[in-house]
Protein backbone atom coordinates (compact mmCIF):
# COMPACT_ATOMS: atom_id res chain seq x y z
CA UNK A 1 0.00 0.00 0.00
CA UNK A 2 1.51 3.19 -0.96
CA UNK A 3 2.69 6.16 1.10
CA UNK A 4 -0.22 8.73 1.43
CA UNK A 5 1.90 11.55 3.70
CA UNK A 6 4.55 11.88 5.48
CA UNK A 7 4.66 14.89 8.65
CA UNK A 8 7.38 15.69 10.90
CA UNK A 9 7.14 17.59 14.02
CA UNK A 10 9.88 19.18 15.79
CA UNK A 11 10.27 19.52 19.88
CA UNK A 12 12.70 20.65 23.01
CA UNK A 13 12.50 18.88 25.98
CA UNK A 14 14.44 20.07 29.06
CA UNK A 15 16.63 16.90 31.05
CA UNK A 16 14.91 16.71 34.03
CA UNK A 17 18.25 18.02 35.55
CA UNK A 18 21.38 19.83 33.87
CA UNK A 19 23.49 16.67 32.63
CA UNK A 20 26.98 17.05 33.13
CA UNK A 21 30.11 15.43 30.63
CA UNK A 22 33.64 16.14 29.95
CA UNK A 23 31.88 18.13 27.17
CA UNK A 24 29.89 20.16 29.15
CA UNK A 25 26.64 20.61 30.60
CA UNK A 26 23.61 19.96 28.77
CA UNK A 27 19.74 21.55 29.47
CA UNK A 28 17.28 20.57 26.68
CA UNK A 29 17.65 18.02 24.19
CA UNK A 30 15.89 18.16 20.89
CA UNK A 31 14.62 15.91 18.00
CA UNK A 32 12.05 15.41 15.15
CA UNK A 33 9.19 12.90 15.05
CA UNK A 34 8.45 11.90 11.48
CA UNK A 35 5.14 9.74 10.76
CA UNK A 36 4.53 7.80 7.47
CA UNK A 37 1.23 7.02 7.25
CA UNK A 38 -0.57 4.64 4.75
CA UNK A 39 -3.52 5.03 2.67
CA UNK A 40 -5.78 3.01 5.20
CA UNK A 41 -4.80 5.20 7.68
CA UNK A 42 -1.94 3.22 9.04
CA UNK A 43 1.35 5.25 10.87
CA UNK A 44 4.55 4.28 11.19
CA UNK A 45 6.83 6.58 13.56
CA UNK A 46 10.30 7.80 13.43
CA UNK A 47 12.54 9.67 15.34
CA UNK A 48 15.65 11.87 14.41
CA UNK A 49 17.35 12.99 17.29
CA UNK A 50 21.02 14.21 16.28
CA UNK A 51 24.14 14.38 18.74
CA UNK A 52 26.08 17.10 17.57
CA UNK A 53 29.59 16.31 19.30
CA UNK A 54 29.46 13.24 17.08
CA UNK A 55 28.97 15.80 13.98
CA UNK A 56 25.76 13.98 12.76
CA UNK A 57 23.86 16.93 12.28
CA UNK A 58 21.44 19.26 13.83
CA UNK A 59 17.95 19.35 14.02
CA UNK A 60 17.82 22.10 11.83
CA UNK A 61 19.45 20.54 8.96
CA UNK A 62 17.89 17.38 9.81
CA UNK A 63 14.28 19.06 8.96
CA UNK A 64 15.64 20.25 5.42
CA UNK A 65 16.41 16.92 4.35
CA UNK A 66 13.04 15.56 5.72
CA UNK A 67 10.97 17.86 3.77
CA UNK A 68 13.46 16.81 0.65
CA UNK A 69 12.85 13.10 1.34
CA UNK A 70 8.72 13.27 1.87
CA UNK A 71 8.42 15.12 -1.20
CA UNK A 72 9.95 12.15 -2.83
CA UNK A 73 8.30 9.41 -0.78
CA UNK A 74 4.74 10.37 -1.16
CA UNK A 75 3.12 7.91 -3.56
CA UNK A 76 5.72 5.32 -3.64
CA UNK A 77 5.72 1.86 -1.99
CA UNK A 78 6.98 1.56 1.35
CA UNK A 79 9.81 -1.03 0.40
CA UNK A 80 10.60 1.20 -2.18
CA UNK A 81 10.89 4.07 0.14
CA UNK A 82 13.72 2.31 1.72
CA UNK A 83 15.91 2.01 -1.36
CA UNK A 84 16.16 6.03 -1.62
CA UNK A 85 16.90 5.91 1.76
CA UNK A 86 19.53 3.50 1.64
CA UNK A 87 20.60 5.12 -1.58
CA UNK A 88 21.04 9.10 -0.80
CA UNK A 89 23.41 10.94 1.14
CA UNK A 90 20.79 11.87 3.92
CA UNK A 91 22.33 12.44 7.39
CA UNK A 92 22.41 9.33 9.88
CA UNK A 93 19.65 10.77 12.29
CA UNK A 94 17.07 11.83 9.51
CA UNK A 95 17.94 7.44 7.61
CA UNK A 96 17.44 6.23 10.95
CA UNK A 97 14.00 8.34 11.45
CA UNK A 98 12.63 6.63 8.43
CA UNK A 99 14.06 3.17 8.24
CA UNK A 100 12.18 3.30 12.03
CA UNK A 101 8.60 4.54 10.35
CA UNK A 102 9.15 2.27 7.26
CA UNK A 103 10.24 -0.50 9.51
CA UNK A 104 6.95 0.42 12.02
CA UNK A 105 4.44 0.23 9.00
CA UNK A 106 5.83 -3.02 7.21
CA UNK A 107 6.01 -4.76 9.92
CA UNK A 108 3.28 -3.69 11.88
CA UNK A 109 1.27 -4.86 8.92
CA UNK A 110 2.74 -8.10 8.84
CA UNK A 111 2.25 -8.44 12.26
CA UNK A 112 5.74 -9.02 13.74
CA UNK A 113 8.00 -6.92 15.50
CA UNK A 114 10.84 -4.98 14.30
CA UNK A 115 13.20 -7.10 16.08
CA UNK A 116 12.22 -10.33 13.85
CA UNK A 117 14.09 -8.76 11.30
CA UNK A 118 17.37 -9.40 12.91
CA UNK A 119 16.62 -13.10 14.54
CA UNK A 120 14.49 -14.27 17.06
CA UNK A 121 15.99 -12.93 20.45
CA UNK A 122 12.78 -11.74 22.30
CA UNK A 123 13.83 -12.24 25.74
CA UNK A 124 14.83 -8.66 28.22
CA UNK A 125 17.45 -6.38 27.99
CA UNK A 126 19.79 -5.62 30.41
CA UNK A 127 20.42 -2.24 30.66
CA UNK A 128 23.01 0.31 32.77
CA UNK A 129 22.23 3.12 35.04
CA UNK A 130 23.83 6.35 33.15
CA UNK A 131 25.30 8.81 36.34
CA UNK A 132 26.13 12.63 34.90
CA UNK A 133 29.75 13.84 36.34
CA UNK A 134 29.46 15.09 39.63
CA UNK A 135 31.15 15.11 43.53
CA UNK A 136 32.24 12.07 44.90
CA UNK A 137 28.89 12.51 47.36
CA UNK A 138 26.43 13.52 44.39
CA UNK A 139 27.54 10.59 42.24
CA UNK A 140 27.53 7.69 45.15
CA UNK A 141 23.81 8.99 46.08
CA UNK A 142 22.97 8.61 42.09
CA UNK A 143 24.59 5.05 42.60
CA UNK A 144 22.99 4.16 45.43
CA UNK A 145 19.63 4.87 44.16
CA UNK A 146 20.22 3.04 40.72
CA UNK A 147 21.42 -0.27 42.89
CA UNK A 148 18.21 0.35 45.17
CA UNK A 149 16.36 0.11 41.61
CA UNK A 150 17.70 -2.83 40.40
CA UNK A 151 20.29 -1.88 37.93
CA UNK A 152 23.29 -3.90 38.04
CA UNK A 153 25.53 -1.98 36.00
CA UNK A 154 26.49 1.40 36.36
CA UNK A 155 28.09 4.00 33.59
CA UNK A 156 29.76 6.95 35.47
CA UNK A 157 30.72 10.24 32.86
CA UNK A 158 34.39 11.35 33.54
CA UNK A 159 37.04 13.07 32.63
CA UNK A 160 36.31 16.18 33.26
CA UNK A 161 38.05 16.76 36.62
CA UNK A 162 41.72 16.05 38.59
CA UNK A 163 43.13 12.74 38.42
CA UNK A 164 42.68 12.58 42.22
CA UNK A 165 39.03 13.68 42.22
CA UNK A 166 38.17 10.81 39.36
CA UNK A 167 39.85 7.97 42.14
CA UNK A 168 37.75 9.34 44.69
CA UNK A 169 34.59 9.53 42.66
CA UNK A 170 35.34 6.00 41.88
CA UNK A 171 36.79 4.80 44.98
CA UNK A 172 33.58 6.03 46.73
CA UNK A 173 30.88 4.58 44.57
CA UNK A 174 32.76 1.74 44.57
CA UNK A 175 32.52 1.18 48.28
CA UNK A 176 28.80 2.36 48.09
CA UNK A 177 27.55 -0.43 45.64
CA UNK A 178 30.04 -3.34 46.44
CA UNK A 179 31.40 -5.58 43.86
CA UNK A 180 28.84 -7.54 42.65
CA UNK A 181 27.46 -4.10 40.28
CA UNK A 182 29.89 -3.72 37.46
CA UNK A 183 30.90 -0.46 36.97
CA UNK A 184 31.92 1.10 33.87
CA UNK A 185 33.05 4.90 32.90
CA UNK A 186 32.94 7.25 30.31
CA UNK A 187 35.93 9.81 29.82
CA UNK A 188 34.17 10.75 26.22
CA UNK A 189 37.73 11.38 24.60
CA UNK A 190 38.73 13.85 27.16
CA UNK A 191 41.82 12.79 27.88
CA UNK A 192 45.56 12.33 26.61
CA UNK A 193 47.03 9.25 25.75
CA UNK A 194 49.80 9.97 28.34
CA UNK A 195 46.57 11.23 30.83
CA UNK A 196 44.69 8.32 29.90
CA UNK A 197 47.43 5.54 30.73
CA UNK A 198 47.89 7.21 33.96
CA UNK A 199 44.00 7.26 35.01
CA UNK A 200 43.85 3.47 34.15
CA UNK A 201 46.71 2.27 36.19
CA UNK A 202 45.41 4.47 38.99
CA UNK A 203 41.82 3.06 38.44
CA UNK A 204 42.32 -0.50 37.68
CA UNK A 205 42.18 -1.83 41.23
CA UNK A 206 38.44 -0.77 40.87
CA UNK A 207 37.68 -3.93 38.86
CA UNK A 208 36.02 -1.75 36.05
CA UNK A 209 34.15 -3.78 33.05
CA UNK A 210 35.59 -1.22 31.13
CA UNK A 211 36.42 2.24 29.80
CA UNK A 212 35.15 3.75 27.29
CA UNK A 213 36.55 6.14 24.52
CA UNK A 214 39.71 7.33 26.91
CA UNK A 215 41.34 9.23 24.18
CA UNK A 216 40.18 11.28 21.45
CA UNK A 217 38.13 9.35 18.13
CA UNK A 218 40.53 10.21 15.48
CA UNK A 219 43.09 8.71 17.56
CA UNK A 220 42.90 4.99 16.96
CA UNK A 221 46.82 4.38 17.61
CA UNK A 222 46.56 5.13 20.81
CA UNK A 223 43.53 3.29 21.80
CA UNK A 224 45.29 0.62 20.73
CA UNK A 225 48.49 1.23 22.61
CA UNK A 226 46.59 1.85 25.65
CA UNK A 227 44.12 -1.65 25.52
CA UNK A 228 47.65 -3.25 24.98
CA UNK A 229 48.92 -1.23 27.67
CA UNK A 230 46.20 -1.58 30.39
CA UNK A 231 44.30 -4.23 32.52
CA UNK A 232 41.14 -2.45 32.04
CA UNK A 233 39.53 -2.93 29.10
CA UNK A 234 38.87 -0.51 26.61
CA UNK A 235 35.26 0.71 25.07
CA UNK A 236 35.10 2.49 21.47
CA UNK A 237 32.65 4.67 20.86
CA UNK A 238 32.97 8.20 19.68
CA UNK A 239 35.27 6.18 17.12
CA UNK A 240 32.79 3.95 16.08
CA UNK A 241 30.14 5.50 13.65
CA UNK A 242 29.63 3.70 10.75
CA UNK A 243 31.08 0.08 9.68
CA UNK A 244 33.79 1.58 7.89
CA UNK A 245 35.33 3.50 11.25
CA UNK A 246 34.29 0.12 13.32
CA UNK A 247 36.57 -1.93 10.87
CA UNK A 248 39.48 0.44 11.52
CA UNK A 249 39.24 0.59 15.33
CA UNK A 250 38.65 -3.94 14.63
CA UNK A 251 41.58 -3.60 12.52
CA UNK A 252 44.00 -2.10 15.09
CA UNK A 253 42.83 -3.99 17.71
CA UNK A 254 42.12 -0.98 19.18
CA UNK A 255 38.97 -1.93 21.57
CA UNK A 256 37.48 -4.99 23.75
CA UNK A 257 34.11 -3.54 23.24
CA UNK A 258 32.33 -1.55 20.27
CA UNK A 259 29.43 0.94 21.54
CA UNK A 260 27.01 1.24 18.59
CA UNK A 261 24.40 3.70 18.41
CA UNK A 262 21.70 3.46 15.88
CA UNK A 263 21.19 6.79 15.48
CA UNK A 264 24.85 7.75 14.78
CA UNK A 265 25.16 4.48 12.60
CA UNK A 266 22.06 5.71 10.69
CA UNK A 267 19.85 3.03 11.54
CA UNK A 268 18.90 -0.69 12.63
CA UNK A 269 20.41 -2.36 9.81
CA UNK A 270 23.53 -0.29 10.10
CA UNK A 271 24.16 -1.08 13.40
CA UNK A 272 23.41 -4.67 13.29
CA UNK A 273 25.61 -4.83 10.59
CA UNK A 274 28.35 -2.89 12.98
CA UNK A 275 27.63 -5.56 15.42
CA UNK A 276 28.10 -8.60 13.77
CA UNK A 277 31.52 -7.18 12.23
CA UNK A 278 32.67 -6.97 15.59
CA UNK A 279 31.50 -10.47 16.79
CA UNK A 280 33.38 -11.97 14.02
CA UNK A 281 36.60 -10.12 15.31
CA UNK A 282 36.14 -11.28 19.13
CA UNK A 283 34.91 -8.18 20.02
CA UNK A 284 31.47 -7.20 22.10
CA UNK A 285 28.98 -4.81 21.47
CA UNK A 286 26.61 -2.06 23.82
CA UNK A 287 24.15 -0.62 21.40
CA UNK A 288 23.36 2.57 23.31
CA UNK A 289 21.22 5.79 22.16
CA UNK A 290 22.64 9.28 22.72
CA UNK A 291 20.44 10.03 25.38
CA UNK A 292 17.04 9.34 22.53
CA UNK A 293 13.74 9.58 22.68
CA UNK A 294 11.15 7.17 23.20
CA UNK A 295 10.39 5.98 19.59
CA UNK A 296 14.36 5.83 18.70
CA UNK A 297 14.86 3.71 21.91
CA UNK A 298 12.69 1.49 21.28
CA UNK A 299 14.28 0.74 17.49
CA UNK A 300 17.71 0.83 19.52
CA UNK A 301 16.04 -1.87 22.12
CA UNK A 302 14.97 -4.20 18.92
CA UNK A 303 17.69 -4.63 17.67
CA UNK A 304 19.62 -5.28 21.53
CA UNK A 305 16.97 -8.05 21.65
CA UNK A 306 18.10 -9.48 18.47
CA UNK A 307 21.81 -9.46 19.09
CA UNK A 308 21.00 -11.05 22.49
CA UNK A 309 24.64 -8.79 24.52
CA UNK A 310 26.51 -10.32 26.91
CA UNK A 311 26.90 -6.46 28.22
CA UNK A 312 24.66 -4.20 30.11
CA UNK A 313 23.09 -1.74 26.89
CA UNK A 314 22.62 2.02 26.76
CA UNK A 315 19.22 2.52 26.86
CA UNK A 316 17.99 3.66 29.99
CA UNK A 317 18.99 6.97 29.12
CA UNK A 318 15.48 8.80 28.50
CA UNK A 319 14.76 8.71 31.84
CA UNK A 320 16.83 11.45 32.25
CA UNK A 321 14.77 13.67 30.27
CA UNK A 322 11.68 15.38 31.48
CA UNK A 323 9.50 13.39 28.41
CA UNK A 324 9.74 10.74 26.33
CA UNK A 325 7.52 11.87 24.08
CA UNK A 326 5.34 8.51 24.09
CA UNK A 327 2.88 6.43 24.91
CA UNK A 328 3.59 2.84 26.48
CA UNK A 329 7.43 3.42 25.61
CA UNK A 330 8.84 0.37 27.36
CA UNK A 331 9.72 0.61 31.13
CA UNK A 332 12.74 -0.59 33.23
CA UNK A 333 11.97 -3.03 35.42
CA UNK A 334 14.75 -4.07 37.90
CA UNK A 335 17.42 -2.60 34.95
CA UNK A 336 16.20 -4.73 32.40
CA UNK A 337 14.22 -3.13 29.13
CA UNK A 338 11.41 -5.94 27.59
CA UNK A 339 10.41 -5.41 23.95
CA UNK A 340 6.69 -3.75 23.42
CA UNK A 341 4.12 -6.17 22.79
CA UNK A 342 2.43 -4.30 19.87
CA UNK A 343 3.58 -5.73 16.23
CA UNK A 344 6.29 -3.43 14.72
CA UNK A 345 8.00 -0.52 16.78
CA UNK A 346 5.44 -1.21 19.18
CA UNK A 347 5.70 2.41 20.62
CA UNK A 348 3.77 5.29 19.36
CA UNK A 349 3.78 9.50 20.36
CA UNK A 350 1.54 11.04 22.93
CA UNK A 351 -0.57 13.87 21.43
CA UNK A 352 -0.68 15.76 24.56
CA UNK A 353 3.41 15.56 24.96
CA UNK A 354 3.60 16.45 20.96
CA UNK A 355 1.57 19.99 21.97
CA UNK A 356 3.25 20.85 24.86
CA UNK A 357 6.95 20.79 23.49
CA UNK A 358 6.83 21.54 19.81
CA UNK A 359 8.94 24.09 18.36
CA UNK A 360 9.98 25.50 15.11
CA UNK A 361 13.67 23.96 14.30
CA UNK A 362 15.87 27.14 14.30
Amino acid sequence: MPIAGIEWRALRVPFRQPFATSGGTVVLRDTILVAVRAADGRTGWGEATPWPPFGCGTVASAAVQIAGLAARLRGTDPAFALTVIDAGPWEPAVRYAFELALFDLIDGEHGVPVAARFGSGRGPVAVNALLGAGTAETVTAAARSAVAAGFETLKLKVGAGSRADLEACVRAVRAAVGSSVRLRLDANGAWSEEEALLALRVLARYDLEYVEQPVAAADIGALARLRSASAVPIAADEAVRDASSADAVLTAGAADVLIVKPMVAGGLRAAFDIARRAASAGVLTVITTTIDFGIATAGALHVAAALDPQLACGLGTAGLLADDLTDGAPPIVRGQMALPTSMGLGVAPAGAALARYAVTPA
